[in-house]
């Protein structure tokens, strides 16, 4: 028994040892002593390399491996961030703590890497062209204007936005109205920096969007999208310059913004006299009435001379939108934006603009006549220009979103202007650059004072049923301006061996009102068609006074009326029209064919110098159409047809002489006939 004993205790030791014992142990970092958790710890057997075991560090650093038999060892540690430790150590036959194990940062630097990705420039959106601010480059100091001049078809001229030589009417900020329809203040008074991306397209009237039928009131309209997070904040600039060379000039503005979410406040003034300015002469009742003087002779050598009033309906010029008069002006403005939600259903947009201009225009000019048969004829004019515009301006907009089938949208709009000119013109006719026909020496100086106030009410309501919609718009506007001048000349003609002396005065009122409105029906007929039904008519009456007195030299006073510079005319013109448009739209093609049968009446009544009346009625057929085929998303075919018809104005029926230039006298025409205008244009758009 005792020698059996002996053999199974043998037998256990041994089954023992062959089952190996505990180790353990501890991975901390080299400099501060801290635990590293999560090391790898591996040991193998030198002899046999394919014999390892491991295990990972606790939060502790410490690490435990069973059953390890005696023998030589290889211990492994590694960790991220860390060299990897290799040690040898030999096992016994009992349990062992191996001790701690110090492990040094690897120091060795990755080399940088350096993602790069080419940026989308330009992207087309169905009718929308899309461009990425980030990747065009700017100064830090940068307007939003010098950014978009960067922009592929996008220019700037005589300071007129242009995108593919088509005028930006608009400029938006995130969808809302930044100082009315003004697309100048906008661009110049925001920063480059806070723009994300900008966005130009055809906008449809109010009207015109709801019906998804092109009124004929569609502008280019640009809105800029600012980036995340420059809705809520401050930020603007201020800046100053002054010069000296052979005259001191200056110039002098800030900006500043203040967003929250919806609400939006701008700030904005500038004062200079190196000719920027905000509005140009012929876009001021007091430059472009019927005194005459340097800026009108510009008007009507370009085609102006449109009645007051519907001019001051367009919305470039109700809004005073920027143009470039000639010469130097020193300009002083302050305007102020505002932009809230009020509850969730309305939207209002309002703003206030002052402006002052004082310029300077000297001009030379020289005009070639070749008359039939006979030498021809060199006109030579020297003139120069003094004009003081002052405005104030406000516009204002606010929708009411009544629920989810109607909406009210009200936008009132005032200005008032003031103006003060002086012009003096020295002419000479000559007949082949050697007779002298005839000279002159023409001094003018007028003032007039105007309003103007307009009111846009839109209602629009949809139906059940898709597609089938009712709107209506009504628009009232009232214009007046009254306005004085005194002239005085000497004209010397070749035949005459007398001078012609002129010093006169005369006093002048215009008075324009407007009614208008419309009426759209849409209902869907198939899948892909709707028509659209439209009645629209229109009332406009103008009334214009001038009386002209010539110097009575015995009393010194202007008491001798002029009869054939002198007028008191009136005309009213009426229009109803009616009409019918089918669109019809699928994946890629939009094609849109419609008529407008028009009746127009044109009644005028002249009292003075001699009664006589004007009574003329037309009737037009006014036929549209369009086409656009999209090819894919980033190209586009687009077609368009559109007829309408412009009455004359007042000022064009008016057989009252100007002689503003004595040389050059020019009269109105009371037979003149409305004018039948036909639009056709193309483009085909295509970005990369």
């Amino acid at each position: 028994m005792k020698k059996l004993l002996t053999i199974v205790g043998l037998l256990a030791t041994l089954l023992l040892q062959s089952q190996g014992y505990r180790i353990s142990g501890k991975v901390v970092d080299d400099a501060d002593g801290t635990p590293v958790t999560g090391a790898a710890v591996r040991l193998m057997l030198k002899s046999d390399s394919t014999k390892a075991r491991g295990t990972i560090t606790d939060a502790n650093g410490n690490f435990e491996l069973d059953m390890v038999r005696k023998g030589s060892y290889v211990v492994n540690i590694s960790f991220l961030g860390y060299s990897p430790l290799v040690q040898s150590m030999e096992m016994q036959n009992e349990p062992q703590y191996l001790g701690t194990f110090k492990m040094k940062v690897n120091a060795r630097q990755l080399r940088d890497v350096e993602v790069t990705e080419t940026q989308v420039r330009v992207e087309q959106k169905g009718d929308t062209t899309e461009f990425n601010a980030a990747a065009f480059k700017t100064n830090p100091d940068a307007t939003a204007e010098d950014l978009v001049k960067k922009m592929p078809g996008i220019t700037s001229d005589n300071g007129v936005i242009k995108s593919n030589g088509e005028e930006l009417r608009k400029v938006t900020v995130d969808g809302k109205n930044f100082f009315g329809d003004d697309a100048q203040l906008a661009l110049k008074n925001l920063p480059s920096d806070a723009v994300d991306r900008v966005q130009v397209f055809d906008a449809l009237s109010d009207q015109g969007a709801f019906s998804s039928f092109d009124d004929g009131n569609s502008q280019k309209q640009m809105n800029i999208v600012t980036k995340k997070g420059m809705n809520n904040g401050v930020f603007g600039k201020v800046y100053a310059g002054y010069g000296y060379l052979t005259d001191s000039r200056y110039n002098a503005g800030a900006t500043l913004n203040w967003f929250k979410g919806n609400r939006r406040l701008s700030f904005l003034g500038m004062s200079n006299n190196v000719n920027e300015q905000n509005f140009s002469i012929q876009d001021l009742i007091g430059a472009t009435g019927g005194g005459g003087g340097g800026a009108m002779r510009m008007m009507n050598a370009g085609g102006g001379g449109r009645d007051m009033s519907r001019m001051m309906q367009n919305s470039s010029m109700g809004n005073f939108y920027v143009g470039n008069s000639g010469g130097i002006s020193t300009t002083h403005a302050a305007g102020l934006n505002f932009t809230d939600v009020w509850g969730k259903n309305v939207r209002f947009t309002g703003s206030y603009f002052f402006n002052l201009a004082d310029n300077v225009n000297d001009k030379t000019l020289t005009r070639q006549y070749f008359n039939s048969g006979e030498d021809a004829t060199l006109y030579a004019e020297k003139s120069s220009t003094t004009s003081r515009n002052m405005n104030h301006r406000v516009n204002m907009k606010v929708e009411y979103y009544i629920d989810s089938m109607n909406t009210l949208i009200v936008t009132p709009k005032f200005s008032i202007q003031q103006s003060r000119q002086q012009n003096g013109i020295g002419a000479q006719n000559t007949l082949g650059g050697n007779s002298v026909l005839s000279t002159s020496q023409s001094d003018y100086a007028a003032k007039n004072i105007g309003y103007n106030a307009t009111t846009d009410v839109f209602y629009s309501h949809k139906f059940r049923k898709p597609w089938r919609t009712i709107s209506a718009n009504f628009n009232a506007a009232i214009n007046n301006k009254n306005g004085s001048s005194n002239q005085e000349s000497v004209n010397v003609f070749a035949a005459d061996a007398d001078s012609l002396l002129l010093d006169q005065q005369y006093e002048a009122a215009n008075r324009s009102y407007t009614l208008s409105g419309n009426v759209s029906y849409t209902e869907p007929v198939t899948e892909n068609g709707i028509l659209l039904f439209t009645y629209t008519p229109s009332f406009n009456r103008n009334f214009s006074d001038k009386e002209t007195y010539n110097r009575d030299w015995a009393t010194d006073t202007y008491t001798l009326r002029d009869t054939g510079l002198s007028n008191q005319f009136e005309n009213d013109y009426m229009t109803h029209k009616a009409g019918v448009n089918f669109k019809w739209k699928e994946k890629k093609a939009v094609f849109t064919l419609g008529a407008n049968l028009q009746y127009a009446q044109l009644k005028g009544s002249q009292v003075f110098p001699f009664p006589f009346q004007v009574n003329q009625s037309f009737i037009d057929m006014l036929p549209t159409a369009s086409f656009q085929y999209n090819f894919s998303e980033r190209s586009r075919l687009r077609l368009n047809y559109r007829t309408s018809t412009n009455a004359p104005s007042i000022q064009q029926l008016q057989s009252v002489v100007d002689n503003s230039n004595p040389l050059l006298l020019s009269t109105g025409n009371p037979d003149l006939s409305r004018a039948l205008l036909i639009m056709y244009f193309s483009d085909t758009t295509s970005t990369t």
